[in-house]
């Protein structure tokens, strides 16, 4: 019977595209499932759906194994009057073998194509109807998708909009301030503390807001063992007349009237019995309450000892006296007042009750105790007590007390509060006060016995991408740079020299008044300033003089070169404010003296350019000097008493008889270390008065051993202790010489100690010998000193000078600062003793703990003995854990932390069973973790960038210290590479996935086969991008796993010398650095000073922070440009307010092209130079400048060019070459002027040490000194830039050629540099013949073969690869817009990027509109229009939102003799001036490279 395909289509079949029979199948009733009768098959089948109609009804097809409640898996769905569609799951993708075709079957039908069924399989049919939900039940559906989860007020609140969730989400994603998991973990770490750490010490003093009292006398932290030693504190009971004293580790901590005893009342606590505190660490904390457990170890029970039970006993002091309790009373204010709160009660912690009491702990909340000198004569809670009690830390404070009003006594329970120190709020002192006030203690190294504490370090913070906005200026003494701790300096001003002399009774003076000796020697070291030999002059800071008239008419260019000179005071962090000395050898570039002044010794004034007056003065004028050698003749008198040393009290000296010439029956031999000493008593002084004391002694050492000399425990002097010598000259042990040393002795008996100073020890002693003496003449300095002062005026100095008025002494092995004695009682701790501009920085969510949160939160001190840590590291990582949960369930911006927990997912870090669970680095891990909370609703860009350059996930993916091929070939002598691992899984998973994908999600297919995103050698080029990152300085001021400070928490920088240089290959066929970054060489003149360039804050430091300075680079070398007042950049950078004072921004973008008059080259030379790396700005007011480093745009360089000119590695004039030759591109600033006269010996000439220029700015330098480029590098350092200049830190362009080899792997195609060199000597490693640093290039047709190579003169076969000469070509793309279509023809076809046409003066660019190119603005500058442009023709763009110009031009690379091109690579990294800043531009282009993939 045949049947007609209209009556089948009437019985609902119809025939599908291959001519089959498609049958319709509807969905059963709701609440039901109907198996579909098809078969298993190898063919796919085809059925016809109608769609669900109901508003609530849903219908599934499923596949799934024979049998009710088996696997399933969804096919296709259909809902609410919806088509069928593909649903999540295996059959989601285009390839999945299910489509859904619903033009087949009309407006109610979809044609399904299903999968294969395999045997035991079948389709099903299942629908369900749901009715309209309650309204409550939908909210709290959505919140359950949204969030963790909402309170019933979530949901009610949610209800009452209506369920108006387009709001909900609108209102979520303003919340303000957003949630952190650091901020709320630090907030609630509020420890009891004692020792000072690395990462904090106690915050709070007794009188300061904010201070915590407690009213139980024992603590958890008495219970732990102290970190470092493992040693635990001991209890002590002791009886006294007014009853029994409780001591720990021999401190006071409370009394009673009865006998204390152990739990239960029955058994007496033994008196004078140290007892051991110990507890468990999760119990520790349970001893917190008046009567709880202490634990305490009897080791006298039985033959393992036993722990008894201790109830804590309650603070009493009353009636115990001074000699107890030698410390004030505190008057506390009334507990339970506003100003005494109770905090940490028991009804704040319902499942602690038994261990948490109400008011027993109570904070300080005010400021009135402050001003009051109740705490005077405290401890400082910083520097631990030493003391000798047996198996206890060598250390401990002792307790201070209070009492309210009402006569409640509490002692002081020290805390640790982590203080604020946030991108916008940065910490004002750097965290300086509490490493100054903790210094002397350990710093993290070192061995042997060690008191408890460490020196807190100092937590400012390296400027970074995520806090350099923020970054602030400090001007405090204490505050301190990253990395810095804290110096012991003597500031030498006139109270220090008055404590001096009284101190060591030495005539120690300031002279004054000296008058400059018109007569000298116009060439002496300190005669005519500006003769042939002159050298030095010293210049005095004159306040008085405020017109600062000279009386000395100078030349204009003496005047500017030593105004120049004086302004360049100031860079060092010890330099004087009061007077400088100029050298003449520092002369500035380009100036010099007027012809008239050279023999001139008077100079008059000079005004700076910060407004500062400075008078010229003698070269010892305010010089410190110790005239005690200026001491009257002594005429001997009575008899010599001879003293034998070997009599006498000796400490670390030894009796000695090996050594012949010795009186009495031996000697004393110092032994071989500082602090030694014989002590000679009962030295009779007769009546009293001068006397001259004479110490025989040997000493063949050559080295100096010079003994401190205290007569009756005061400082004396000094003895110069020479070298005694043997007839030949030579150092002997058996030539005995006398040592005379006049003091005062006083009336009978005296005491005279003699004291090794250095490491080396002391002579050998025979014996000291006394006589009495009396003045007969000589000078009495006394006549000359200025009555009340510390000054004299002398008409000239025959005495030792031991400083200058103004000085910061710091390590001097001059008298007395050689002494411990003087710098214990003059020393001033302190990083910034000039209150000189610190850049101070802060890190994202750093916030301060909140006192009002109780100490039951966080303990980030937890104790550690060598390594071992007695809290878990789970109960390490709960904290980390309980914090998240705390803002999961509690935020208020509760869709951000579902949004960041997602984003976790996808990038993921330290998952259990890797080997590296974090579980330790609690704060390191939660900071990370804020990443995606910071940036939930903003790009997946800047995740990308934070988690790329963060050390947490650098050691999870192994970068960390990854280091370049280069490198390891240079350092580790291993030809290996890279490590792969993060560049595999940066692009597997977290940007671009294995496969290109559709618009719709779906898998890309050429040819039925999946394509994918990456291949095996992207893999190789993009970890040559993660090459270089190290962590930062460690810090303080944050919990560490090590407790040694931390490096984890702040973004990591990039080592130079361990990064990757050569270009690397995109995605795309191309490099990264195509179209994004212009060419360097295309960078406008003055670039540094035109509209976009970008200046960021360094602060007092003269060092470029993303460029590399030499590390032996001293203050006085002129590493800066001067930036003149009336200078358009100081204005930029000073940023005045309306009073004109500097506000001196954190970063400097300049929105316009500054505008010189040309004739203020000589003194504005910012506008002249090709290179600025940093420059200075002098302002009155500020003893040191304030310094502000250029951060170029990013620009790239082809790594091929043609016309190269040898580069060579400067050599001092002994001819020693520190590094081989390269070749450079002459169009890039890129190396130095290295300039020869006829003599032939090479000069350096700079506006500031390694200034680096083009060719043509060197040969232009050169000759304006009537020089040319050298050939060699035989440097001069005398010349004016020489000093530093021959590090090998940078290099040279010299006359010599060279060429840009490329070398062809012929097995792979990938290409490397070589450099050639004219003179064919030697070059550097990497780009040698034998350089294994290939990378893929985009060959125009193919490689060359063995035989293309062996046939062309050009090329050389070397091992496996052919090195030939290169041609570089560029080329114009587009002849006329009428040649592209599209912007997107622009971005397939141009790799070059431009430079933006605005950077320019006006009208050097003109802009020619779109040339009717959609979405293109292009720009011409030398009269090319639309229908003829040029290769300078630069088209604008955007892109994704990313801004791109392009340049109309191509370079291509060819291998001369043959037929073989490729595109030519651009890089970021200059081979021969490498910097930190280009490889974090090249980092940034890695990161968009991905980003913006066309996936």
């Amino acid at each position: 019977m045949r049947i007609s395909v209209a009556s089948l289509f009437f019985l609902g079949i119809s025939i599908d595209a291959t001519g089959g029979q498609v049958v319709t199948y509807p969905c059963p009733s709701a609440g039901t499932s109907t198996i579909l009768p098809i078969s298993p098959t190898t063919e796919s089948t085809t059925i016809r759906l109608p769609k669900v109609s109901n508003p609530n009804g849903l219908c599934i097809l499923l596949r799934r194994a024979a049998g009710v409640g088996n696997r399933r898996a969804h096919v296709a769905r259909s809902y609410a009057d919806r088509q069928w569609e593909r649903v999540a799951g295996l059959f989601a993708e285009s390839d999945s073998g299910v489509a859904v075709d619903c033009e087949a079957g009309g407006a109610n039908e979809c044609d399904v194509t299903l999968p294969v069924l395999q045997q035991g399989e079948e389709f099903v049919l299942e629908s369900h109807d749901a009715t309209e939900p309650l309204s409550e039940n939908e909210a709290a559906r959505f919140l359950e998708q949204a969030t963790f989860g909402g309170s019933l007020q979530d949901i009610q609140s949610l209800v009452s909009t209506g369920n108006d969730f387009h709001a909900w989400l609108d209102d979520q994603i303003n919340v303000q301030p957003t949630s952190s998991i650091r901020a709320f973990y630090r907030r609630h770490t509020n420890p009891k503390f004692e020792f000072p750490y690395n990462t904090g010490a106690v915050s709070k003093l007794p009188c300061e807001q904010y201070s915590r009292w407690r009213r139980y006398a024992i603590t958890s932290r008495d219970c732990l063992k102290e970190r470092k030693t493992g040693l635990q504190k001991h209890l002590e009971v002791k009886s006294f007349s007014w009853g029994y004293g409780i001591f720990v580790d021999g401190f006071f901590r409370t009394a009673s009237a009865s006998r204390p005893k152990f739990w239960g009342g029955i058994e007496d606590i033994k008196l004078n019995y140290r007892y051991r505190i110990g507890t468990t660490q999760e119990a520790n904390w349970r001893s917190d309450c008046i009567g709880c457990a202490v634990l305490l170890w009897d080791a006298d029970w039985g033959d393992k000892g036993m722990i008894k039970v201790f109830p804590n006993p309650e603070v009493k002091f009353s009636g115990v006296p001074s000699s107890v309790n030698p410390y004030n009373t505190v008057n506390l204010p009334e507990m339970n007042s506003i100003d005494l709160p109770s905090i940490d009660n028991g009804e704040n912690w319902p499942a602690f009750a038994t261990w948490v009491h109400p008011n027993e702990n109570v904070l300080l909340n005010t400021t009135s105790l402050e001003d009051t000198n109740q705490c005077e004569g405290f401890p400082d809670f910083y520097i631990p007590i030493p003391h000798d009690e047996p198996g206890a830390p060598k250390g401990a404070f002792p307790t201070v007390f209070g009492r309210t009003p009402s006569g409640i006594e509490f002692a002081y329970d020290p805390h640790l509060a982590l203080q604020e120190n946030t991108v916008d709020n940065p910490l004002p002192d750097g965290g300086g006060r509490l490493s100054i006030a903790t210094q002397g203690l350990w710093r993290g190294s070192g061995t042997g016995h060690r008191t408890p504490g460490e020196q807190v370090m100092c937590q400012n913070v390296e400027p970074n991408f995520l806090n350099e906005e923020g970054c602030k200026l400090s001007y405090l003494k204490e505050a301190c740079s990253p990395s810095q701790y804290p110096d012991d300096m003597i500031y030498l001003d006139e109270a220090t020299v008055a404590g001096l002399r009284e101190m060591t009774s030495k005539n120690v003076y300031i002279v004054e008044n000296l008058e400059i000796d018109k007569l000298l020697d116009v060439s002496s070291l300190y005669g005519a300033p500006c003769g042939d030999g002159a050298y030095i002059s010293r210049w005095i800071h004159d306040e008085t003089d405020l017109l600062c008239e000279s009386s000395v008419v100078l030349g204009e260019e003496t005047v500017r070169m030593f105004r120049a000179l004086i302004d360049a005071r100031g860079e060092s962090v010890v330099a004087n404010a009061h007077l400088v000395d100029v050298q003449k050898a520092v002369f500035p570039n380009g100036l010099q003296c007027s012809a008239g002044d050279k023999t001139k010794t008077i100079f008059g004034s000079i005004l700076a350019s910060d407004g500062t007056c400075w008078r010229h003065v003698h070269h010892q004028e305010h010089s410190v000097v110790d005239f005690s050698g200026m001491l009257p003749d002594f005429d001997p008198t009575g008899d010599v008493v001879v003293y034998e040393a070997e009599d006498q009290t000796m400490s670390g000296a030894n009796f000695k008889t090996s050594h012949l010439g010795f009186s009495g029956t031996g000697y004393a031999d110092y032994g071989a270390a500082s602090g030694l000493y014989v002590e000679f008593s009962n030295v009779d002084g007769g009546s009293g008065g001068w006397c001259i004391l004479k110490f025989r002694y040997t000493m063949g050492s050559l080295d100096a051993r010079p003994l401190s000399v205290t007569l009756n425990g005061e400082y004396a002097g000094e003895l110069a202790i020479a070298t005694t010598v043997d007839s030949t000259g030579a150092g002997s042990w058996d030539v005995w010489e006398e040592e005379t040393f006049a003091t005062v002795c006083r009336a009978g008996m005296n005491t005279v100690r003699v004291t090794s100073t250095l490491d080396a020890g002391g002579p050998n002693l025979d014996y000291m010998s006394y006589q009495d003496a009396n003045q007969v003449g000589g000078t009495d300095i006394q006549q000359y000193v200025t009555p009340g002062s510390s000054f004299v005026s002398l008409p000239f100095i025959d005495a030792p000078i031991i400083g200058r008025l103004g000085d910061h002494i710091v390590d001097s092995l001059v008298w007395p600062f050689n002494t411990q004695a003087i710098t214990d009682a003059f020393k001033t701790v302190t990083f910034n003793p000039l209150e000189s501009p610190v850049l101070v920085c802060g890190s994202p969510e750093e916030v301060g703990s909140d006192p009002f949160n109780g100490d039951k939160g966080f303990d980030i001190v937890v104790p550690e003995n060598e390594g071992f840590r007695e809290k878990s590291i789970w109960e390490l990582s709960s904290m980390r854990h309980t914090s998240w949960t705390e803002l999961a369930l509690h935020a208020k911006d509760s869709l951000r932390q579902k949004m960041a927990w997602s984003l976790s997912q996808v990038i993921a870090v330290g998952l259990p069973g890797s080997g590296m669970v974090f579980y330790e680095e609690t704060e390191q891990f939660i900071a990370f973790y804020d990443i995606f909370i910071r940036n939930a609703f903003g790009s997946y860009r800047d995740i990308l960038k934070e988690v790329s350059f963060n050390k947490i996930m650098a050691k999870w993916l192994s970068f960390y210290g990854n280091t370049s091929l280069q490198y390891n070939i240079e350092n580790k002598g291993e030809a290996s590479f890279p490590d792969e691992n993060y560049a595999r899984e940066i692009m597997q998973l977290f940007s671009i996935g294995l496969y290109k994908l559709n618009m719709d999600g779906t898998k890309v297919r050429e040819n039925g086969s999946l394509v994918e995103t990456y291949r095996i050698e992207d893999v190789v080029s993009y970890a040559r991008s993660w090459t270089g990152f190290e962590g930062v300085y460690k810090r303080g001021g944050t919990s560490t796993s090590g407790r040694r400070g931390d490096d984890s928490l702040d973004p990591m920088n990039i080592r130079a010398l361990k990064r990757d240089l050569f270009p690397k290959s995109d995605l795309n066929q191309g490099f990264i650095g195509d179209r994004s970054a212009p060419l360097c060489s295309d960078l406008p003149s003055g670039h540094a000073l035109r509209k976009g360039a970008v200046w960021t804050l360094l602060g007092s430091n003269p060092s470029p922070r993303l460029q590399e300075d030499p590390d032996d680079w001293g203050p006085q070398l002129k590493r800066s440009l001067d930036i003149n007042p009336a200078s358009p950049l100081f204005n930029k950078l000073c940023s005045p307010t309306l009073y004109g004072d500097c506000t001196f921004p954190a970063s400097v973008v300049l929105d316009e092209n500054l505008s010189y008059d040309p004739t203020s080259a000589s003194e504005m030379t910012e506008q002249t130079v090709d290179t600025i790396r940093t420059v200075q700005i002098k302002t009155s007011g500020l003893a040191t400048p304030v310094f502000y480093e250029y951060k170029r745009q990013p620009c790239v360089e082809h790594s091929f060019f043609d016309n190269g000119v040898k580069l060579v590695q400067a050599r001092n004039i002994q001819g020693q070459q520190t590094k081989p030759s390269m070749c450079g591109d002459p169009r890039l600033a890129i190396a130095t002027p290295m300039c020869c006269s006829s003599a032939g010996l090479g000069h350096f000439y700079c506006n500031y040490q390694g200034e680096r220029m083009t060719f043509a700015s060197a040969q232009l330098m050169c000759g304006s000194h009537g020089e040319d480029i050298c050939q060699t590098g035989d440097v001069s350092e005398d010349s004016e830039c020489g000093t530093g200049a021959t590090s090998d830190a940078f290099r040279s362009w010299s006359s010599g050629g060279c060429e840009v080899h490329a070398k062809v792997d012929l097995f792979s195609g990938e290409v490397a540099i070589v450099h050639n060199m004219d003179d064919q000597t030697d070059v550097e490693a990497m780009v040698d013949k034998d350089t294994l640093n290939f990378f893929k290039v985009k060959w125009e047709e193919s490689a060359p073969s063995m035989n293309d190579c062996l046939a062309s003169s050009s090329c050389i076969v070397h091992e496996k690869s052919c090195i030939c000469s290169t041609a570089v070509i560029d080329h114009q793309v587009f002849l006329s817009a009428d040649e592209v279509s599209s912007a997107d023809e622009l971005m397939e076809n141009l790799y070059t990027g431009a430079v933006d046409p605005a950077t320019f003066d006006e009208g050097h660019y003109s802009s020619l509109g779109s040339c009717n190119i959609s979405g293109v603005t292009v720009y011409s500058k030398s009269g090319a229009v639309c229908s003829s442009l040029d290769q300078d023709t630069v088209f604008a763009l955007e892109v994704k939102n990313k801004q791109y110009f392009l340049k109309n031009s191509n370079s291509k690379v060819l291998l001369t003799g043959t037929s073989s091109s490729f595109r030519n690579p651009v890089q970021y990294n200059s081979l021969a001036d490498p910097e930190v800043r280009d490889m974090l531009f090249e980092t940034d282009e890695t990161i968009d490279s991905l980003f913006y993939h066309p996936r």
